[in-house]
Protein backbone atom coordinates (compact mmCIF):
# COMPACT_ATOMS: atom_id res chain seq x y z
CA UNK A 1 0.00 0.00 0.00
CA UNK A 2 1.50 3.54 -0.96
CA UNK A 3 -1.15 5.92 0.62
CA UNK A 4 0.39 7.72 3.65
CA UNK A 5 -3.17 9.45 4.17
CA UNK A 6 -6.61 8.14 5.13
CA UNK A 7 -9.59 9.25 2.96
CA UNK A 8 -10.67 11.82 5.54
CA UNK A 9 -8.18 14.00 5.02
CA UNK A 10 -8.24 16.83 3.06
CA UNK A 11 -7.29 16.30 -0.25
CA UNK A 12 -4.94 18.71 -1.66
CA UNK A 13 -6.77 20.59 -4.96
CA UNK A 14 -4.16 23.12 -6.47
CA UNK A 15 -1.41 22.81 -3.87
CA UNK A 16 1.80 21.54 -5.42
CA UNK A 17 3.97 22.32 -2.88
CA UNK A 18 5.51 18.83 -0.86
CA UNK A 19 5.95 21.01 2.45
CA UNK A 20 2.79 22.62 2.17
CA UNK A 21 0.92 18.53 1.87
CA UNK A 22 2.54 17.36 4.23
CA UNK A 23 2.68 19.67 7.44
CA UNK A 24 -0.65 20.72 6.79
CA UNK A 25 -1.98 17.30 6.72
CA UNK A 26 -2.95 16.74 3.49
CA UNK A 27 -3.89 13.54 1.54
CA UNK A 28 -0.60 12.40 0.18
CA UNK A 29 0.18 9.71 -2.58
CA UNK A 30 3.35 8.20 -1.46
CA UNK A 31 6.21 8.86 -4.37
CA UNK A 32 8.99 8.99 -2.34
CA UNK A 33 10.62 5.84 -3.71
CA UNK A 34 10.78 7.76 -6.66
CA UNK A 35 13.88 9.80 -5.11
CA UNK A 36 15.75 7.01 -4.70
CA UNK A 37 15.33 6.23 -8.32
CA UNK A 38 16.02 9.54 -10.06
CA UNK A 39 19.32 9.89 -7.60
CA UNK A 40 21.05 6.31 -8.09
CA UNK A 41 19.74 5.17 -11.80
CA UNK A 42 19.24 8.43 -13.38
CA UNK A 43 21.34 10.08 -15.26
CA UNK A 44 23.63 13.52 -14.99
CA UNK A 45 21.35 15.01 -17.20
CA UNK A 46 17.90 14.16 -17.36
CA UNK A 47 14.00 15.60 -18.57
CA UNK A 48 11.02 13.63 -17.35
CA UNK A 49 8.49 14.61 -19.30
CA UNK A 50 4.56 13.76 -18.92
CA UNK A 51 0.97 15.20 -19.39
CA UNK A 52 0.01 18.28 -17.29
CA UNK A 53 -1.58 17.41 -13.71
CA UNK A 54 0.48 14.03 -13.59
CA UNK A 55 2.45 14.99 -10.29
CA UNK A 56 5.30 16.38 -11.56
CA UNK A 57 5.75 19.55 -9.70
CA UNK A 58 4.46 17.91 -6.34
CA UNK A 59 7.56 15.03 -7.27
CA UNK A 60 10.10 17.89 -7.85
CA UNK A 61 9.25 19.77 -4.69
CA UNK A 62 9.67 16.83 -3.00
CA UNK A 63 12.74 15.87 -4.27
CA UNK A 64 13.90 19.51 -3.31
CA UNK A 65 13.10 19.11 0.29
CA UNK A 66 14.75 15.51 0.48
CA UNK A 67 18.24 16.52 -1.11
CA UNK A 68 18.68 20.58 0.01
CA UNK A 69 21.03 21.21 2.70
CA UNK A 70 19.05 24.09 3.51
CA UNK A 71 16.03 22.08 4.68
CA UNK A 72 16.36 20.76 8.21
CA UNK A 73 13.26 19.34 9.06
CA UNK A 74 12.73 15.72 7.95
CA UNK A 75 9.78 15.73 6.22
CA UNK A 76 9.48 12.36 5.05
CA UNK A 77 9.06 10.41 8.42
CA UNK A 78 6.57 7.39 7.97
CA UNK A 79 7.22 7.52 3.67
CA UNK A 80 8.77 4.79 1.73
CA UNK A 81 12.02 6.36 1.19
CA UNK A 82 12.32 5.70 4.82
CA UNK A 83 13.43 2.08 4.28
CA UNK A 84 16.37 2.65 3.04
CA UNK A 85 18.78 4.31 5.52
CA UNK A 86 21.89 3.99 4.25
CA UNK A 87 20.34 5.89 0.70
CA UNK A 88 19.24 8.59 3.19
CA UNK A 89 22.09 8.93 5.38
CA UNK A 90 23.93 9.40 2.04
CA UNK A 91 21.93 11.68 -0.19
CA UNK A 92 18.62 13.53 2.68
CA UNK A 93 19.58 17.47 3.13
CA UNK A 94 23.22 17.49 1.89
CA UNK A 95 23.45 19.24 -1.46
CA UNK A 96 23.12 22.63 -2.39
CA UNK A 97 19.92 22.77 -4.79
CA UNK A 98 18.89 25.30 -7.46
CA UNK A 99 15.06 24.89 -7.94
CA UNK A 100 13.06 26.98 -10.41
CA UNK A 101 10.15 26.94 -12.57
CA UNK A 102 9.13 28.06 -15.99
CA UNK A 103 5.18 27.47 -15.49
CA UNK A 104 4.54 31.85 -15.90
CA UNK A 105 6.16 31.85 -18.89
CA UNK A 106 3.16 32.61 -20.41
CA UNK A 107 3.71 35.88 -22.97
CA UNK A 108 2.39 36.63 -26.15
CA UNK A 109 5.79 38.41 -27.20
CA UNK A 110 9.55 38.06 -26.88
CA UNK A 111 10.10 41.30 -24.51
CA UNK A 112 7.69 39.97 -22.13
CA UNK A 113 8.97 36.46 -21.60
CA UNK A 114 12.32 37.78 -20.89
CA UNK A 115 10.72 40.46 -18.66
CA UNK A 116 9.27 37.05 -16.92
CA UNK A 117 12.36 35.44 -16.59
CA UNK A 118 14.25 38.21 -15.48
CA UNK A 119 11.57 37.87 -12.71
CA UNK A 120 11.89 34.35 -11.96
CA UNK A 121 16.29 34.77 -11.50
CA UNK A 122 15.77 37.89 -9.36
CA UNK A 123 13.30 35.65 -7.17
CA UNK A 124 15.57 32.99 -7.26
CA UNK A 125 19.26 34.93 -6.50
CA UNK A 126 16.65 36.36 -4.01
CA UNK A 127 16.27 32.68 -2.45
CA UNK A 128 20.27 31.88 -2.24
CA UNK A 129 21.24 35.40 -1.19
CA UNK A 130 23.13 33.00 1.69
CA UNK A 131 26.14 33.33 -0.72
CA UNK A 132 26.76 36.76 -0.14
CA UNK A 133 27.54 36.15 3.54
CA UNK A 134 31.13 36.14 4.26
CA UNK A 135 34.31 36.81 1.84
CA UNK A 136 33.56 33.77 -0.40
CA UNK A 137 32.50 35.93 -3.67
CA UNK A 138 34.72 38.71 -5.39
CA UNK A 139 33.29 41.90 -5.48
CA UNK A 140 32.89 41.75 -9.16
CA UNK A 141 30.60 38.13 -8.24
CA UNK A 142 28.81 40.15 -5.80
CA UNK A 143 27.90 43.02 -8.42
CA UNK A 144 26.86 40.62 -10.57
CA UNK A 145 24.29 38.78 -8.24
CA UNK A 146 23.31 42.51 -7.41
CA UNK A 147 22.17 42.93 -10.53
CA UNK A 148 20.31 40.04 -11.34
CA UNK A 149 18.53 40.81 -7.79
CA UNK A 150 17.59 44.00 -8.72
CA UNK A 151 16.55 43.13 -11.97
CA UNK A 152 19.00 45.21 -13.95
CA UNK A 153 19.40 43.37 -16.98
CA UNK A 154 21.30 45.66 -19.53
CA UNK A 155 22.10 42.55 -21.54
CA UNK A 156 20.81 39.77 -22.62
CA UNK A 157 23.95 37.53 -21.83
CA UNK A 158 23.35 38.02 -18.22
CA UNK A 159 20.07 36.19 -18.42
CA UNK A 160 21.67 33.80 -20.15
CA UNK A 161 24.65 33.19 -17.70
CA UNK A 162 22.32 33.73 -14.37
CA UNK A 163 21.73 29.93 -13.88
CA UNK A 164 25.93 29.11 -14.79
CA UNK A 165 26.85 31.53 -12.10
CA UNK A 166 24.56 30.79 -9.46
CA UNK A 167 25.60 27.62 -9.60
CA UNK A 168 29.53 28.33 -9.05
CA UNK A 169 28.32 31.27 -6.21
CA UNK A 170 26.65 28.68 -4.59
CA UNK A 171 29.83 25.93 -5.21
CA UNK A 172 31.87 28.82 -3.88
CA UNK A 173 30.00 29.11 -1.32
CA UNK A 174 29.42 25.91 0.29
CA UNK A 175 32.55 23.79 -1.68
CA UNK A 176 29.66 21.25 -2.94
CA UNK A 177 28.90 20.43 -6.11
CA UNK A 178 24.80 21.46 -7.12
CA UNK A 179 22.08 19.64 -7.66
CA UNK A 180 19.52 22.01 -10.68
CA UNK A 181 15.72 20.92 -10.49
CA UNK A 182 13.96 22.82 -13.30
CA UNK A 183 10.11 22.58 -13.69
CA UNK A 184 8.32 22.91 -16.64
CA UNK A 185 11.30 23.56 -18.83
CA UNK A 186 9.06 23.25 -22.09
CA UNK A 187 6.35 25.95 -21.30
CA UNK A 188 8.93 29.14 -22.90
CA UNK A 189 9.28 27.04 -25.91
CA UNK A 190 5.65 25.66 -26.08
CA UNK A 191 4.05 29.61 -25.86
CA UNK A 192 6.90 30.82 -28.38
CA UNK A 193 5.96 28.29 -30.86
CA UNK A 194 2.13 29.49 -29.83
CA UNK A 195 3.09 32.80 -30.91
CA UNK A 196 5.52 33.06 -33.42
CA UNK A 197 9.04 33.42 -31.51
CA UNK A 198 10.18 30.08 -31.23
CA UNK A 199 13.03 30.82 -32.78
CA UNK A 200 13.94 33.30 -30.32
CA UNK A 201 13.23 32.01 -26.86
CA UNK A 202 14.54 28.33 -28.36
CA UNK A 203 18.08 29.96 -29.00
CA UNK A 204 18.00 31.43 -25.64
CA UNK A 205 16.73 28.40 -23.85
CA UNK A 206 19.49 26.28 -25.30
CA UNK A 207 22.31 29.18 -24.76
CA UNK A 208 21.12 28.86 -21.10
CA UNK A 209 20.80 25.15 -20.39
CA UNK A 210 24.03 24.24 -22.22
CA UNK A 211 25.64 26.40 -20.06
CA UNK A 212 24.30 25.12 -16.88
CA UNK A 213 23.64 21.36 -17.61
CA UNK A 214 26.90 20.62 -19.99
CA UNK A 215 29.88 20.11 -19.16
CA UNK A 216 29.80 22.22 -15.74
CA UNK A 217 32.07 21.02 -13.18
CA UNK A 218 29.08 22.86 -10.35
CA UNK A 219 26.92 20.43 -11.46
CA UNK A 220 25.92 17.54 -9.09
CA UNK A 221 22.90 16.22 -11.52
CA UNK A 222 20.17 18.29 -13.40
CA UNK A 223 16.77 17.19 -13.74
CA UNK A 224 13.84 18.55 -15.37
CA UNK A 225 10.31 17.88 -16.08
CA UNK A 226 8.26 19.12 -18.80
CA UNK A 227 4.87 18.03 -20.81
CA UNK A 228 7.21 17.51 -23.87
CA UNK A 229 10.61 17.05 -25.09
CA UNK A 230 10.85 15.87 -28.54
CA UNK A 231 9.34 18.04 -30.37
CA UNK A 232 12.20 20.23 -28.99
CA UNK A 233 14.91 18.38 -30.12
CA UNK A 234 16.31 20.49 -33.09
CA UNK A 235 16.44 23.68 -31.14
CA UNK A 236 18.19 22.31 -28.45
CA UNK A 237 21.15 20.70 -30.81
CA UNK A 238 23.86 22.16 -28.87
CA UNK A 239 21.93 20.93 -25.45
CA UNK A 240 22.49 17.31 -26.25
CA UNK A 241 23.61 15.40 -23.23
CA UNK A 242 20.15 15.11 -21.69
CA UNK A 243 18.65 11.59 -21.62
CA UNK A 244 14.67 11.90 -21.99
CA UNK A 245 12.17 9.84 -20.17
CA UNK A 246 8.98 10.40 -21.55
CA UNK A 247 5.20 8.55 -21.40
CA UNK A 248 6.57 5.63 -24.13
CA UNK A 249 9.33 5.04 -21.77
CA UNK A 250 9.41 2.36 -18.89
CA UNK A 251 11.34 4.45 -16.70
CA UNK A 252 9.69 6.11 -13.51
CA UNK A 253 6.55 4.39 -14.51
CA UNK A 254 5.04 4.36 -11.51
CA UNK A 255 6.38 7.88 -10.11
CA UNK A 256 3.80 9.85 -12.09
CA UNK A 257 -0.02 9.81 -12.10
CA UNK A 258 -1.91 7.60 -10.04
CA UNK A 259 -2.18 3.67 -9.99
CA UNK A 260 -5.05 1.51 -9.54
CA UNK A 261 -4.30 0.71 -5.74
CA UNK A 262 -3.46 3.80 -4.85
CA UNK A 263 -6.86 5.45 -6.33
CA UNK A 264 -8.93 2.50 -4.37
CA UNK A 265 -6.63 3.58 -0.85
CA UNK A 266 -8.04 7.21 -1.90
CA UNK A 267 -11.47 6.27 -2.04
CA UNK A 268 -14.24 6.37 0.42
CA UNK A 269 -16.52 3.66 1.23
CA UNK A 270 -19.65 5.27 -0.78
CA UNK A 271 -17.54 5.44 -3.99
CA UNK A 272 -16.23 2.46 -6.85
CA UNK A 273 -13.39 1.92 -8.99
CA UNK A 274 -15.35 1.32 -12.33
CA UNK A 275 -16.58 4.63 -12.66
CA UNK A 276 -13.28 6.08 -12.02
CA UNK A 277 -11.31 3.82 -14.12
CA UNK A 278 -13.50 4.23 -16.90
CA UNK A 279 -13.34 8.24 -16.88
CA UNK A 280 -9.84 8.79 -15.69
CA UNK A 281 -7.99 5.78 -16.16
CA UNK A 282 -6.89 4.23 -19.38
CA UNK A 283 -2.76 5.70 -19.30
CA UNK A 284 -0.24 2.68 -19.25
CA UNK A 285 3.67 3.23 -18.67
CA UNK A 286 6.06 0.63 -18.54
CA UNK A 287 2.74 -2.18 -18.32
CA UNK A 288 1.33 -0.12 -14.90
CA UNK A 289 -1.63 1.00 -15.62
CA UNK A 290 -2.14 4.82 -14.41
CA UNK A 291 -4.89 7.56 -13.49
CA UNK A 292 -4.86 11.11 -14.39
CA UNK A 293 -4.18 12.44 -10.59
CA UNK A 294 -5.88 15.75 -11.50
CA UNK A 295 -9.24 14.71 -12.30
CA UNK A 296 -9.11 11.68 -9.62
CA UNK A 297 -8.46 14.53 -6.98
CA UNK A 298 -11.07 17.00 -8.14
CA UNK A 299 -13.56 14.29 -8.63
CA UNK A 300 -12.82 13.01 -4.80
CA UNK A 301 -12.65 16.76 -3.80
CA UNK A 302 -16.57 17.18 -5.71
CA UNK A 303 -17.87 14.21 -3.53
CA UNK A 304 -17.16 12.24 -6.33
CA UNK A 305 -19.30 13.97 -9.23
CA UNK A 306 -17.71 12.39 -12.67
CA UNK A 307 -17.40 15.23 -15.20
CA UNK A 308 -14.25 16.63 -17.25
CA UNK A 309 -12.06 18.16 -14.32
CA UNK A 310 -8.68 18.00 -16.46
CA UNK A 311 -9.97 19.36 -19.81
CA UNK A 312 -11.81 21.53 -18.50
CA UNK A 313 -8.60 22.88 -16.68
CA UNK A 314 -7.04 23.88 -19.86
CA UNK A 315 -7.78 25.84 -23.40
CA UNK A 316 -6.03 22.41 -24.82
CA UNK A 317 -5.30 24.43 -27.41
CA UNK A 318 -2.38 22.05 -29.05
CA UNK A 319 -5.14 19.30 -29.94
CA UNK A 320 -7.95 21.92 -31.45
CA UNK A 321 -5.41 24.04 -33.34
CA UNK A 322 -4.42 20.00 -34.78
CA UNK A 323 -8.13 18.30 -34.96
CA UNK A 324 -9.69 21.34 -36.11
CA UNK A 325 -8.07 21.71 -38.96
CA UNK A 326 -10.96 19.94 -41.61
CA UNK A 327 -8.47 17.77 -43.64
CA UNK A 328 -9.69 14.75 -44.39
CA UNK A 329 -7.02 12.31 -42.67
CA UNK A 330 -7.99 14.10 -39.52
CA UNK A 331 -11.22 14.05 -39.61
CA UNK A 332 -11.32 10.21 -40.31
CA UNK A 333 -8.84 9.24 -37.72
CA UNK A 334 -11.24 10.94 -35.64
CA UNK A 335 -13.95 9.28 -36.47
CA UNK A 336 -11.73 6.16 -36.09
CA UNK A 337 -11.13 7.18 -32.11
CA UNK A 338 -14.25 8.07 -31.46
CA UNK A 339 -15.55 4.40 -33.11
CA UNK A 340 -13.27 2.64 -30.52
CA UNK A 341 -11.14 1.78 -33.39
CA UNK A 342 -7.82 1.44 -33.05
CA UNK A 343 -5.64 3.41 -35.72
CA UNK A 344 -2.12 2.06 -36.42
CA UNK A 345 0.35 4.46 -35.84
CA UNK A 346 4.31 5.67 -36.09
CA UNK A 347 5.55 7.92 -33.47
CA UNK A 348 7.13 10.66 -35.71
CA UNK A 349 10.46 12.47 -34.97
CA UNK A 350 9.37 15.86 -33.90
CA UNK A 351 6.67 14.98 -31.42
CA UNK A 352 4.17 17.52 -32.97
CA UNK A 353 0.94 15.79 -34.26
CA UNK A 354 -0.84 12.64 -33.37
CA UNK A 355 2.50 11.96 -31.84
CA UNK A 356 1.83 15.12 -29.60
CA UNK A 357 -1.46 14.59 -28.55
CA UNK A 358 0.08 10.87 -27.01
CA UNK A 359 2.99 13.12 -25.19
CA UNK A 360 0.46 15.51 -23.96
CA UNK A 361 -2.44 12.71 -22.59
CA UNK A 362 -5.14 13.35 -25.18
CA UNK A 363 -3.91 9.57 -26.45
CA UNK A 364 -2.58 6.45 -25.73
CA UNK A 365 -0.09 3.93 -27.89
CA UNK A 366 -1.31 0.45 -27.26
CA UNK A 367 0.51 -2.96 -28.70
CA UNK A 368 3.77 -1.26 -29.80
CA UNK A 369 6.86 -2.83 -31.75
CA UNK A 370 9.50 -1.81 -33.53
CA UNK A 371 10.02 -1.16 -37.24
CA UNK A 372 12.36 -1.65 -40.11
CA UNK A 373 13.74 1.40 -39.15
CA UNK A 374 13.59 1.23 -35.01
CA UNK A 375 10.70 3.08 -35.15
CA UNK A 376 8.01 3.03 -32.62
CA UNK A 377 4.56 1.47 -33.96
CA UNK A 378 1.14 0.91 -32.31
CA UNK A 379 -2.46 1.64 -31.97
CA UNK A 380 -3.29 4.80 -31.33
CA UNK A 381 -6.41 5.17 -28.85
CA UNK A 382 -8.57 7.16 -26.47
CA UNK A 383 -7.84 7.17 -23.13
CA UNK A 384 -10.98 7.30 -21.09
CA UNK A 385 -14.44 8.62 -21.02
CA UNK A 386 -13.17 12.42 -20.33
CA UNK A 387 -10.86 12.45 -23.20
CA UNK A 388 -13.77 10.97 -25.54
CA UNK A 389 -15.97 13.62 -24.42
CA UNK A 390 -13.39 16.10 -25.85
CA UNK A 391 -12.90 14.48 -28.92
CA UNK A 392 -16.99 14.19 -29.64
CA UNK A 393 -17.06 18.01 -29.11
CA UNK A 394 -14.22 18.71 -31.29
CA UNK A 395 -15.80 16.39 -34.42
CA UNK A 396 -19.12 18.05 -33.91
CA UNK A 397 -17.40 21.51 -34.56
CA UNK A 398 -15.40 20.30 -37.40
CA UNK A 399 -16.30 21.96 -40.66
CA UNK A 400 -18.19 19.87 -43.27
CA UNK A 401 -17.75 20.35 -46.94
CA UNK A 402 -20.81 21.28 -48.90
CA UNK A 403 -22.29 18.98 -51.50
CA UNK A 404 -23.20 19.93 -55.00
CA UNK A 405 -26.87 19.42 -53.28
CA UNK A 406 -26.60 21.80 -50.69
CA UNK A 407 -24.85 24.73 -52.98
Amino acid sequence: MTITAQPFKKLPVGISDFKEIITQNYAFVDKSLFIREVVEEGTYVCAITRPRGFGKTVNMSMLENFLCHHVKEDLFTGLLIKNHPEFCAKYQNKRPVIFLSFKNVKHENFQGAMECMAEIFSQLYKKHEDVLEGDFLWSESKKDFMRILDKNIDNPYRLERALTNLMRYLKKRYEKSVVVLIDQCDTPLEQGRLNGYESEIGSFMSRLFESALKDNSDLSQGILTGVTWTCQSGIFSGFNNVCVSDILDSDYSSCFGFTEEEVISLLPENLQIEPMRQWYGGYEIGGIHLYNPFSVIHCLDNHGILDNYWIQSSDNHFILKFLENPESYRKEALETLIAKTPKEHTVDRDGRGWTGCIHRGYAKLTGTSRGYWAELLGNLEVPNTEIMGLYEEIYKNIPRKKTKAST
